[in-house]
């Protein structure tokens, strides 16, 4: 039989190669899984990727073929051809297998790539044809997502805190938290349809995939979600994502950091760039083991401080609105830093427990973006500043 021939924009198929391989592994037990499975029909290219754990689904009618045909290219490979090619169409030959074996060649730009590819089976992935979906507004939740999503615990140990929880309020509108016991962002949207978990631990984790598909369509105002047995699946247009479900109990955190840290009555106000701006050029100064810097007020005046165990040190003064009396507080950076930087108005405000001698938490609330950011104490006296 005559090769398949189909034919694309090299700018189209570079980018739905780049998404769908963002979940294909480059080495591990199952060789197959380093390839994309190609699907064309003679108005339709689905790209498909998958580590078993995370599958992507890709797809566009851009595209012309002579004839129906499926088969799988290395991952890496293809994007790396697909980087070379000039702007332009490129040509896809697809032959026949022969005792297992495919020849794919990609012309393009005067150059032509010929690949021997393994014509094996590719692993299933979610019928979206049969999946209930529920739309949701996209950029709100985009939004929640980029404000969390950094809290949440990357290390598996505790599959509670290893993601980013959806929990729908009865009014219709749902609180998107996460928190790794340290620290903790929630954000609120004003409609999601589901309760669910997003997986954040992984390389890549599924709450930056759905990040990433959900800001690559930043043209689409609704998105869709679906539960199933064992996956949650995200489509925006022609874009799929599915991940595993969690098998684990979600913990409490409303109870156990949420409310607790309501009780901090005592408020202070910093321009939020100011603040991040003398985290961030103080840091340098700090331990590299405990990333500890110190905040300490008094009246109307914050320093922060930071000292390294061989005494190296760095401090900025600023100016704030601060009632309550003299006290000094021992935080970590980066959960600081992070903290201020997902909200966006002009000014951070700070409550504090009303007793100064209690280790307890920052609650950082941000009314104009319905942002919350709880930041726990550190532990211990602060070297040079206790």
């Amino acid at each position: 039989m005559p090769d398949t021939i189909f034919t694309i924009l090299g700018v189209h198929l570079r980018e739905l190669a780049e998404r769908a391989a963002s979940v294909a592994p480059t080495g591990g037990f199952q060789p197959t899984l380093r390839n994309l499975q190609v699907q064309v029909q003679p108005d339709l290219i689905r790209l498909s990727g998958t580590d078993l754990d995370l599958s992507v689904v890709v797809s566009t009618p851009m595209v012309t073929a002579t004839a129906p045909v499926t088969f799988l290219v290395p991952a890496q490979r293809l994007k790396e051809i697909l980087r070379e090619v000039p702007p332009g169409e490129v040509e896809v030959s697809v032959a026949e297998p022969s005792e297992g074996i495919r020849r794919v060649s990609v012309a393009g730009g005067g150059a032509i790539w010929e690949m021997q590819v393994q014509d094996g089976n590719f692993p299933a992935l979610p019928d979206v044809e049969k999946v209930q979906f529920a739309s949701f507004p996209a950029a709100p939740f985009v939004a929640a997502l980029k404000a969390v999503r950094f809290a949440a615990s990357s290390d598996g140990a505790n599959m509670g805190l290893s993601c980013v929880m959806v929990v729908p309020d009865g009014d219709g509108s749902a609180k998107v938290t996460a928190s790794d016991g340290a620290r903790l962002q929630q954000a609120r949207v004003a409609q999601f349809p589901l309760s669910l978990q997003i997986p954040a631990i992984g390389s890549p984790a599924a709450v930056d995939e759905v990040y990433r598909l959900l800001s690559r369509n930043d043209e689409q105002e609704t998105a869709q979600v679906a539960v199933t047995g064992s996956e949650l699946v995200f489509r925006v247009a022609s874009s799929v994502f599915a991940c595993r479900k969690l098998v684990t109990r979600a913990v409490d955190l409303e109870n156990q950091i949420i409310r607790p840290a309501m009780d901090n009555r005592v408020e202070l106000t910093v321009g939020r760039p100011e603040l991040l701006e003398a985290i961030r050029r103080v840091r340098i100064s700090a331990d590299d083991k405990t990333s500890a810097i110190a905040l300490k007020l008094s009246k109307n005046e914050l320093t922060v401080l930071a000292r390294d165990k061989q005494g190296n040190t760095a401090q900025q003064v600023l100016s704030v609105s601060w009632p309550g009396a003299a006290r000094s507080m021992v935080v970590h950076h980066r959960y600081l830093s992070e903290a201020v930087s997902a909200a966006s108005s002009p000014k951070c405000r700070i409550l504090l427990s009303t007793e100064r001698t209690r280790k307890g938490v920052l609650l950082l609330q941000d009314d104009d973006t319905n942002v919350t950011g709880v930041v726990s104490q550190m532990a211990g006296s602060f070297v040079g500043y206790s």
